[in-house]
Protein backbone atom coordinates (compact mmCIF):
# COMPACT_ATOMS: atom_id res chain seq x y z
CA UNK A 1 0.00 0.00 0.00
CA UNK A 2 2.80 2.05 1.10
CA UNK A 3 4.76 1.53 -2.42
CA UNK A 4 1.54 2.06 -4.39
CA UNK A 5 0.87 5.47 -2.82
CA UNK A 6 4.47 6.40 -3.69
CA UNK A 7 4.64 5.26 -7.10
CA UNK A 8 0.97 7.42 -7.92
CA UNK A 9 2.33 10.69 -6.51
CA UNK A 10 4.07 11.52 -9.93
CA UNK A 11 3.86 15.62 -10.41
CA UNK A 12 5.39 17.43 -8.16
CA UNK A 13 2.01 18.83 -6.55
CA UNK A 14 1.15 14.70 -5.49
CA UNK A 15 4.86 14.74 -4.44
CA UNK A 16 4.40 17.66 -2.41
CA UNK A 17 1.31 16.38 -0.52
CA UNK A 18 2.34 12.70 -0.13
CA UNK A 19 5.66 14.35 1.05
CA UNK A 20 3.47 16.20 4.04
CA UNK A 21 1.18 13.46 4.73
CA UNK A 22 3.93 11.14 5.03
CA UNK A 23 5.81 13.70 7.28
CA UNK A 24 2.76 14.29 9.77
CA UNK A 25 2.05 10.73 10.04
CA UNK A 26 5.64 10.01 11.69
CA UNK A 27 4.66 12.94 13.88
CA UNK A 28 1.75 11.45 15.41
CA UNK A 29 2.54 10.37 18.72
CA UNK A 30 1.40 7.19 19.70
CA UNK A 31 -0.26 5.66 16.29
CA UNK A 32 0.58 1.96 15.44
CA UNK A 33 0.87 0.25 11.89
CA UNK A 34 1.18 -3.00 10.77
CA UNK A 35 4.42 -4.28 10.21
CA UNK A 36 5.28 -6.74 7.80
CA UNK A 37 5.49 -9.42 10.40
CA UNK A 38 1.97 -8.52 11.68
CA UNK A 39 3.59 -6.45 14.91
CA UNK A 40 2.44 -2.86 15.29
CA UNK A 41 4.99 -0.46 14.93
CA UNK A 42 5.47 3.28 13.96
CA UNK A 43 4.65 4.89 10.70
CA UNK A 44 8.35 5.44 10.01
CA UNK A 45 9.27 2.13 10.90
CA UNK A 46 6.50 0.83 8.33
CA UNK A 47 8.24 2.68 5.70
CA UNK A 48 11.85 1.86 6.03
CA UNK A 49 10.13 -2.32 6.14
CA UNK A 50 8.82 -1.08 2.83
CA UNK A 51 10.78 0.13 -0.31
CA UNK A 52 7.97 3.36 -0.32
CA UNK A 53 10.80 5.55 0.51
CA UNK A 54 12.91 4.53 -2.26
CA UNK A 55 9.78 4.68 -5.16
CA UNK A 56 8.67 8.29 -3.56
CA UNK A 57 12.42 9.24 -4.35
CA UNK A 58 12.84 7.80 -7.67
CA UNK A 59 9.86 10.08 -8.60
CA UNK A 60 11.75 13.23 -7.85
CA UNK A 61 14.14 12.32 -10.93
CA UNK A 62 11.27 12.81 -13.45
CA UNK A 63 9.78 15.72 -13.59
CA UNK A 64 13.10 17.25 -12.33
CA UNK A 65 12.83 18.15 -8.44
CA UNK A 66 11.98 21.93 -8.09
CA UNK A 67 14.21 23.70 -6.05
CA UNK A 68 11.84 24.83 -4.09
CA UNK A 69 11.11 21.84 -2.89
CA UNK A 70 14.18 20.63 -1.19
CA UNK A 71 12.62 22.01 2.07
CA UNK A 72 10.25 19.54 1.91
CA UNK A 73 12.19 16.55 0.62
CA UNK A 74 14.88 17.12 3.55
CA UNK A 75 12.09 17.57 5.90
CA UNK A 76 10.89 13.66 4.57
CA UNK A 77 14.26 12.25 5.41
CA UNK A 78 14.06 13.82 8.83
CA UNK A 79 11.26 12.25 9.27
CA UNK A 80 11.84 8.83 7.94
CA UNK A 81 15.35 8.37 8.06
CA UNK A 82 17.22 7.87 11.53
CA UNK A 83 20.41 8.83 10.44
CA UNK A 84 19.17 12.12 9.21
CA UNK A 85 18.20 13.58 12.53
CA UNK A 86 21.13 15.87 12.84
CA UNK A 87 23.89 17.12 10.86
CA UNK A 88 23.12 18.67 7.28
CA UNK A 89 22.91 15.13 6.12
CA UNK A 90 19.38 15.48 5.04
CA UNK A 91 19.92 18.76 3.51
CA UNK A 92 22.73 17.55 1.40
CA UNK A 93 20.80 14.55 -0.15
CA UNK A 94 17.92 16.61 -0.88
CA UNK A 95 20.35 18.70 -2.68
CA UNK A 96 22.12 16.18 -4.28
CA UNK A 97 18.78 14.10 -5.37
CA UNK A 98 17.53 17.34 -7.00
CA UNK A 99 20.72 17.62 -9.16
CA UNK A 100 20.63 14.38 -10.35
CA UNK A 101 17.27 15.05 -11.12
CA UNK A 102 18.19 18.30 -13.17
CA UNK A 103 21.07 16.19 -15.06
CA UNK A 104 18.93 13.85 -16.40
CA UNK A 105 16.84 16.10 -18.20
CA UNK A 106 18.28 15.78 -21.44
CA UNK A 107 19.65 12.01 -21.16
CA UNK A 108 18.21 8.74 -22.85
CA UNK A 109 15.94 6.77 -20.86
CA UNK A 110 18.45 3.72 -20.16
CA UNK A 111 21.01 7.06 -18.83
CA UNK A 112 17.84 7.88 -16.62
CA UNK A 113 16.59 4.24 -15.32
CA UNK A 114 20.48 3.75 -14.31
CA UNK A 115 20.47 6.62 -11.94
CA UNK A 116 16.76 5.17 -10.48
CA UNK A 117 18.81 2.67 -9.72
CA UNK A 118 21.64 4.21 -8.08
CA UNK A 119 18.39 6.58 -6.13
CA UNK A 120 16.68 3.74 -4.94
CA UNK A 121 19.73 1.79 -3.90
CA UNK A 122 21.80 4.70 -1.83
CA UNK A 123 18.11 5.72 -0.09
CA UNK A 124 17.73 1.57 0.60
CA UNK A 125 21.43 1.70 2.56
CA UNK A 126 20.63 5.18 4.36
CA UNK A 127 16.88 4.25 5.62
CA UNK A 128 18.84 1.13 7.81
CA UNK A 129 18.66 2.60 11.06
CA UNK A 130 21.73 1.36 12.64
CA UNK A 131 21.55 0.41 16.43
CA UNK A 132 22.70 3.22 18.27
CA UNK A 133 25.73 2.91 21.43
CA UNK A 134 23.09 3.36 23.88
CA UNK A 135 21.39 0.39 22.53
CA UNK A 136 23.96 -1.54 22.82
CA UNK A 137 24.86 -0.65 26.69
CA UNK A 138 21.85 -2.83 27.98
CA UNK A 139 22.84 -5.91 25.97
CA UNK A 140 26.78 -5.55 27.41
CA UNK A 141 25.28 -5.01 30.60
CA UNK A 142 23.24 -8.33 30.40
CA UNK A 143 26.30 -10.07 28.85
CA UNK A 144 27.99 -9.33 31.94
CA UNK A 145 24.84 -10.04 34.55
CA UNK A 146 24.66 -13.63 33.22
CA UNK A 147 28.56 -14.29 33.11
CA UNK A 148 28.53 -13.44 37.08
CA UNK A 149 26.17 -15.79 37.93
CA UNK A 150 28.10 -18.33 36.35
CA UNK A 151 31.00 -17.50 37.87
CA UNK A 152 29.30 -16.97 41.19
CA UNK A 153 27.99 -20.96 40.59
CA UNK A 154 30.87 -21.99 39.61
CA UNK A 155 32.56 -20.67 42.75
CA UNK A 156 29.86 -22.60 44.81
CA UNK A 157 30.30 -25.84 43.24
CA UNK A 158 34.48 -25.96 43.69
CA UNK A 159 33.71 -25.26 47.12
CA UNK A 160 30.97 -28.49 47.94
CA UNK A 161 33.46 -31.36 46.31
CA UNK A 162 34.67 -32.91 43.38
CA UNK A 163 31.85 -35.76 42.97
CA UNK A 164 31.12 -36.51 39.31
CA UNK A 165 27.90 -34.94 39.67
CA UNK A 166 29.32 -31.87 40.62
CA UNK A 167 31.95 -32.17 37.92
CA UNK A 168 29.35 -32.24 35.41
CA UNK A 169 27.46 -29.67 36.43
CA UNK A 170 30.53 -27.07 36.57
CA UNK A 171 31.74 -28.31 33.41
CA UNK A 172 28.39 -27.11 31.82
CA UNK A 173 28.40 -23.70 33.39
CA UNK A 174 32.20 -23.41 32.20
CA UNK A 175 30.72 -23.62 28.83
CA UNK A 176 28.17 -21.17 29.00
CA UNK A 177 30.74 -18.69 30.46
CA UNK A 178 32.57 -19.34 27.59
CA UNK A 179 29.62 -18.64 25.50
CA UNK A 180 28.88 -15.58 26.86
CA UNK A 181 32.51 -14.63 26.98
CA UNK A 182 32.21 -14.96 23.26
CA UNK A 183 29.47 -13.30 22.44
CA UNK A 184 30.56 -10.38 24.35
CA UNK A 185 34.14 -10.29 22.50
CA UNK A 186 32.22 -10.29 19.37
CA UNK A 187 29.92 -7.48 20.17
CA UNK A 188 32.70 -5.01 20.98
CA UNK A 189 34.70 -6.51 18.50
CA UNK A 190 32.69 -5.03 15.99
CA UNK A 191 33.03 -1.25 15.03
CA UNK A 192 31.04 1.03 17.41
CA UNK A 193 27.52 2.02 15.69
CA UNK A 194 27.89 5.71 14.78
CA UNK A 195 26.69 7.99 16.90
CA UNK A 196 24.28 11.04 15.86
CA UNK A 197 27.50 13.08 14.60
CA UNK A 198 28.84 10.04 12.39
CA UNK A 199 26.09 9.00 11.72
CA UNK A 200 24.97 12.27 10.11
CA UNK A 201 28.79 11.86 8.03
CA UNK A 202 28.30 8.30 6.79
CA UNK A 203 24.72 9.64 5.72
CA UNK A 204 26.21 12.89 3.97
CA UNK A 205 29.56 10.98 2.19
CA UNK A 206 26.46 8.48 0.91
CA UNK A 207 24.69 11.24 -0.39
CA UNK A 208 27.33 12.69 -2.13
CA UNK A 209 28.27 8.98 -3.39
CA UNK A 210 24.80 9.40 -5.28
CA UNK A 211 25.56 12.38 -7.12
CA UNK A 212 28.98 11.25 -8.07
CA UNK A 213 27.74 7.76 -9.57
CA UNK A 214 25.04 9.16 -11.74
CA UNK A 215 27.63 11.91 -13.11
CA UNK A 216 29.96 8.62 -13.82
CA UNK A 217 26.88 7.51 -15.81
CA UNK A 218 26.97 10.29 -17.74
CA UNK A 219 30.43 10.05 -19.25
Amino acid sequence: ALEAEARAGASPAARLSLWASWVRQAGEAGARYSSKGGHGCTFAEAVRQSCALEEAVQRCLQPPLDPSHQPQLEALFVALMPNMASGDAARMLASNVGQISRALVDESADVVLAAKRVVFSVIGTLKAESPSTEAWLPKLQELDRQAAERVARLRELEATGNDTAKLRERTRFSLELLRLCESKLDMVSKPLPSTSTSGGESSGEAASAAAEAAERLRE
